[in-house]
Formats: C-alpha cells, structure tokens, sequence
C-alpha cells in the first residue's frame, strides 16, 4: 500500500468531526488509508477494519504499540516477558509472518524472517493504526494471510510553528520522553519527532535475584512534503530507531515449569533504518491520481547470548511501486461514483550474515537477495446509493519460487433508515517463504530449504453493523473462515539432529467470531467492547498454539470535569495453549494450557491549562500473576506519572 500525503493529513482532521457527527456517521465515514489501492470511506468497504486513533491512545495511556493492539478484534498477542520481549501479533489466528505491517506506507516486516517483532514500538509519534483482517493479497501482496497493520505517524497540520514534548516516569524504573516539532506554510510543512525510552522491566525469569530484563529506544524521524505546483506534491520520510532488548532463555529439559525460563545475560541490538520519497498528483486534467513512492528498509540486528556475540544480520528490502485511480464517470476519481486502479511494485530483498564466526561454511556468507513484482488491478463502484462494490486482482512474479495470483471481492450494502450495514469479503493470500527460510541457519540445529513453496489462503467473512439508541451506540459481528495449505512448519533435516522448514500436506483451517460495541453511555461517559473466539486446528486437526480460544476487552473513557479524564480497560484471556519444549520433538510436542486471567489497567490525564497536562496510569491493577508464553512471568502492577505539554 502507498498512502497519499493528502489522505494522512485528511485522516489527522477527521476526530474531530465527531462532535458534529452521530456515532454511526463518525465511525463509517472515516477515511480509511489502508483500503486498498487508494483511500476510501469506512462504510464503502466490506472488509473488516478497525481504526485506532491517537486520542484514544492518549486517554488509554498506551505507550506500545502492541497493548493497543491488544483490544482489536481478531487479533492474538503473546510476549516473552516483560516490554522488552520478543512480541508477536496474530491475526485471525494465522501466523505472525502472516500480518504485513505499514508505517507510513513503507514495509516493516524484515525480509529474513517475515514477521515484525513489535516490542519497543512507541505510540509515542502515532496519530492512527489501522487494522484490515482477513487476506489482503490481492492488494497488498505477501505476508497478508492474516491481514494488515496500517501505522500512520504524527505530523504537524496547523499553520506556523506547533510542537511537543512529553515525560514519564514510571515504579520499574522506566524513563522516557517523546517530542516533536512542526512548521507548516501554505505550500508544505515538515515535523521532527524523537523518542528516547528507558524501560526498566522485569526479571521475566522469575528467579530470586535475577537482572531485570529492559529496553533501550532510540527513534528519530522527519516527515516533509512540498507542493511543487498546483498538481503536484513531493514528500519525504527518514526514520532511525536503535533499540537493546533483554531477555532470557528457555531450556529444553525435563523440569518444573518454574525452570523453564532461567536467567541468563542475553539481549538483542537492532538498528532499522527507512527512508522514502514519495510524489502524488493528477494528469489528464485530474480524470487520472497517480502516486509514485521509492522506499528503502534497511536491518541490522545482533544476538548475543551470556553476554556474548552469537550472530550478525543484515537485511535490506528497496521498493519501486506506481499507484494511478482513474475516474470513470466523473471529472476526478474523487468525484465519481466508479472507479479503476492500477498498481505496479518491483521489489528487492536480501540478506547477509556478517560475522565469520557466526557459520559453519563459508557459502552461508553470501548475499542471499531475490526479486519480486507485481501487477494489481482494483475496481470501486457505488450501486443505487446503497451498494458499495471492490474488487481486486493481482499477479506475483518471483525469481526464487513460482508466480502466484491471488483476488478480492467485497461488498457493502446499507439498508436505509434502519441503521443497517451488511457486509461481506472474499479473498485469497499468498505467503512467500521468508529468506531465512530459505537460506538460513542455526549451528547444530536448523538449516534453510531452498525448495520450499509459498503459502496459500482462502478466506472468507460476513458481519453486519447496527447503531444503536439514536445512533449513540455502533454495534457489529463479524464470522470468519480461513484456510490455509502449504503451511510452513518445522520437520526433520537433512541429517539426524537437524531440523528444517517444510510445507506441511493438507489444509490448516481457523475460523472464529469477531464483536465489536463502541459508543457513548452519556455526554460524558463513553464505552468501548471488543470479544474474538477463535478456533485454530492444524492439518491434522490439532489445536495451534498462542491463538486464545476466547479474548475479551472492555473499557470506559469518562470525563469527570472539563479538565480532567479518567480510562479504565479490563482485559480477560482464555483458553490460551503453549508448546512444552521440555518434551521437544520433531513433530508431536506437548502442548499445554495457560491460566486463564484477567488484568485492569487505569489511567488519567489532568489539564493543568491549556497546554499542560499531568498523566498517571497503572498497569496490572490487581497485581495478577499470568503468562502469554509457557514460563515466562507477566508483569507485575507498575505505576507511571507524566507531563505532557503543547504549544
């Protein structure tokens, strides 16, 4: 996906529409970035999505990226540890290299592995996430089997000078600001943003006297655009983040669970790096917008292990891709009620390990790269008033494994003055194998599989939507199916005590029931309800692990006075399994059941004057024991205090 500077800036407009608007119009009339090959308005889309704006991350007290996630429907999160570890996000109970993730319409997901670990991602400079589940290839590509997440990053909109800054403090010993500064003139404007973070976490191992296991962030970005002339503008993204994450180890031997994880000096660097230029505009007298963008993500992590450096990774992902809407029975496409589009992307990954002492044979020194392409049709019509129609087409080519194509159907039908929005999608997902897959290794343990295919998806889900009481209140229930073949899974090597990634025979299905309420109990009390049950079997029928069976969230934002604003969130997790790798086997590894539980988080934000605000939040109210990874100790209760200023 490529977004359209003036679609972001459309989109930082848009809540504020919401004292003028009843729930019902507010929440179907936002634009929504992600929808495709362009923007498009929630209520003409029959794909699930779900939007998560800025105030909301504010009033919450979120700080990561990965806890606003947590609420959203369809989705799954599991942490090892506390907030420096590993994070991963699953959609619709899919893999967490099936969810492509977007910041700014720039890939995040690392071509060696294929899946975004969000630990450390702060919401610190995020203005809205946008979460599309079910297949999205058709659009988007690979890594969309689950869905996408769209991350649009905070730019300054009022004319003249605005900016920033934040502090926080917090009972495990994490500090942390965030700022930003903006200059906004008649024909552009630019923001400077920087997070600098501290946490201090947890010994995640639970041992007496263990060293607690924090994180560093470092992330610096700059945002710009410029209108060259009437018809078009040139923006530009550069963003850095250095980030240290600790953790510790599991072992595989026979044991109480308590000793699973021990503590251990391991830790993560990561340095990422992204840059991006992008020039949008009309031709053809505005009856064609066309949006051209050139993007680079660029990785480099170490592992180290007891102190000690075990490995040394680089990855590189450079994208070309030329996006144009043509207006079929209007002046613009923004006038018509009919739309095509056009899309063309050239991609090329690679991966290298640095470090000799990292391998076992000197081949695994070689750049590994690959290229991959694709072509993307899309078809937007509005059918007597109340119709909405997308339809999607795509075709892949790849140099390493062979051509996919993958489509899209999706309606949207509002049944007048009821209230009433039904909507229904159809897609199919295409994963390639990620290049560590491929070219990968692990001494002693694991080896790449050059032949592998890549993973296939065929999706489908219907829901409806209702306001409710005068439009105060939008309820929706969405049923999904998805299943998948081909999946990748882990198999015996080329030799004994090596193993491998291999397609698995037989189809992989998960299917699962989406609610959703949101709306405002009174003037100043609103509500806000989320539940996901999932079921998730394997080819041979078995249960698949970290996908809870049931997850529940709900939360109440209130405005006490003009000046002061209080949110509480309780979240409840079920029916949660974890392999048990003190009884690893290639194929038939224990799995057992997690604990059930149920965590409340607080927070609150005071109005000192106009521009300056005190926060508080307090996670892990009750002070709960709980697990998402098999051994690994949630965190306990913290406190965090804050200030907040604009100008």
């Amino acid at each position: 996906m490529r977004l359209s500077f003036s679609a972001a800036l459309m989109a930082v407009a848009l809540p504020s529409l919401a004292q003028a608007q009843g729930t019902e119009d507010f929440f179907l009339g936002r634009l929504i970035l992600a929808a495709g090959l362009s923007p498009a308005p929630q209520a003409a889309l029959g794909r699930s999505v779900t939007v998560i704006e800025q105030d909301s991350l504010e009033r919450r007290g979120i700080d990561q990226v990965a806890e606003a996630l947590r609420a959203t429907p369809g989705i799954a999160v599991n942490r090892t540890g506390g907030p420096s570890g590993p994070t991963q996000v699953r959609l619709r109970g899919t893999e967490g290299r099936h969810v492509q993730v977007l910041l700014d319409g720039v890939r995040l997901d690392p071509p060696q592995n294929g899946e975004f670990d969000f630990a450390g991602l702060q919401t610190g400079d995020i203005e809205r996430i946008e979460v599309l589940r079910g297949p999205q290839s058709a659009f988007f590509g690979s890594n969309t089997i689950g869905g996408v997440i769209s991350i649009t990053t905070r730019q300054g909109t009022e004319p003249g000078t605005s900016g920033r800054v934040a502090v926080e403090a917090g009972s495990d010993r994490t500090i942390g600001t965030n700022f930003a500064l903006s200059q906004r003139g008649e024909r552009g404007g630019f923001t400077f943003s920087g997070l600098l973070r501290n946490e201090g976490g947890y010994d995640v191992s639970a041992t007496p006297g263990g060293a607690r296991d924090g994180m560093r962030n470092r992330t610096l970005t700059f945002a710009g655009d410029y209108q060259v002339t009437n018809d078009w503008t040139v923006g530009v993204l550069l963003r850095g983040r250095n980030q240290v994450n600790n953790s510790d180890p599991q072992q595989y031997a026979a044991g109480p669970i308590s000793e699973i994880v021990f503590d251990r000096d391991d830790f993560r660097k990561l340095q990422e790096r992204i840059g991006a230029i992008t020039a949008e505009g009309s031709v053809l007298d505005g009856r064609v917008d066309l949006t051209l963008r050139a993007s680079q993500l660029r990785t480099h992590a170490q592992q180290f292990q007891d102190g000690v450096q075990v490995s040394d990774e680089t990855a590189n992902r450079s994208e070309v891709a030329l996006r144009a809407i043509v207006g079929i029975d209007g002046a613009t496409p923004a006038a018509s009620r009919h739309t095509l589009g056009v899309g063309f992307d050239w991609t090329r990954e690679d991966f290298v390990n640095n470090n000799p002492a990292f391998i076992f044979d000197p081949s695994q020194l070689e750049k590994q790269s690959r290229r991959l392409s694709g072509v993307a049709l899309e078809y937007r019509g509005n059918l007597f008033d109340d119709l909405d129609v997308q339809l999607g087409l795509r075709r892949d080519f790849n140099d390493s494994f062979r051509n996919f194509t993958t489509y899209s159907a999706a309606l949207s039908y509002a049944l007048p003055a009821t209230g009433t929005r039904l909507k229904a999608s159809f897609g199919t997902g295409v994963q390639n194998p990620t290049l560590f897959n491929q070219f990968g290794f692990i001494p002693g343990t694991w080896e790449g599989n050059p032949a592998l295919e890549p993973e296939q998806s065929r999706g489908w889900d219907i829901g409806i939507e209702q306001s409710l009481l005068d439009n105060r209140f939008l309820a929706s229930a969405t049923y999904f199916d998805n299943t998948l073949t081909d999946r990748i899974i882990t198999g015996p090597g080329s030799v004994a005590g090596i193993t491998r990634p291999v397609n698995a025979p037989g189809k992989s299905r998960r299917t699962g029931v989406e609610l959703e309420l949101e709306g405002q109990i009174t003037e100043t009390l609103g509500l806000r309800a989320a539940y996901t049950y999932t079921r998730a079997r394997g080819e041979s029928s078995e249960a698949l692990v970290r996908r809870p069976k049931h997850e529940l969230g709900v939360g109440l934002d209130w405005d006490a006075t003009d000046r002061l604003s209080v949110s509480a969130d309780l979240r409840h997790v079920a029916g949660n399994l974890d392999l048990d790798f003190r009884g690893f086997a290639f194929t038939d590894t224990p799995v057992v059941k997690l604990p059930d539980y149920s965590l409340v988080n607080l927070s609150a934000s005071y109005a000192i004057n106009d521009r300056v605000s005190l926060t508080g939040r307090v996670n892990n109210l009750f002070d709960k024991s709980y697990q998402e990874v098999l051994g690994y100790a949630g965190q306990g209760r913290t406190i965090h205090v804050g200030l907040a200023s604009r100008f």
